[in-house]
């Protein structure tokens, strides 16, 4: 029973430390595309423990950056509809963005992700972008609770 104490606790340690572990550099960037990948050295920011990736050059000079904003990115159900492995593209392209395929360089490793680019530059990880968006039109189901007898 204390084995499963310290784990449940080092879990929930780690996810409230998520997010705070960021290691920000001028890295190597593998943008992978069909015809020829293209390597560069761009500035950026990720997380180690939830392998978040994002600018963080563009987003010093403008901190308003769309990368960087706070609050959700309202959609609606229609904008974003279809298969879930295209919710990411959809989000981006909704925000005037560019889908990429892409590595990043962690120090260690190459890591393989999605990223959108945004107009002004900046850019997040697909992942990241999805957990951003809230739907503004979302049917709200009533939750009815049975009561057996």
């Amino acid at each position: 029973m204390k084995v499963l104490f310290f784990v449940l606790c080092f879990s929930l340690s780690a996810v409230a430390l998520a997010g705070k572990d960021f290691n920000c550099f001028e890295g190597k960037i593998k943008i992978i595309d069909g015809k020829a990948n293209k390597e560069l050295v761009d500035s950026y920011c990720y997380d180690s423990i939830l392998r978040k990736i994002f600018s963080s050059g563009v987003c010093k000079k403008n901190l308003k950056c769309m990368a960087s904003i706070e609050k959700p990115l309202e959609v609606k159900m229609a904008e974003v509809d279809g298969p879930l492995n295209m919710l990411a593209e959809k989000v981006c392209k909704k925000f005037s963005g560019v889908d990429q395929k892409i590595e990043y360089w962690d120090g260690d490793h190459w890591i393989a992700t999605n990223r959108c680019v945004f107009k002004d530059g900046s850019y997040i990880d697909s992942p990241t972008l999805v957990t951003k968006i809230k739907v503004t039109d979302a049917p709200k189901k009533e939750i009815k609770k049975e009561i057996k007898k």
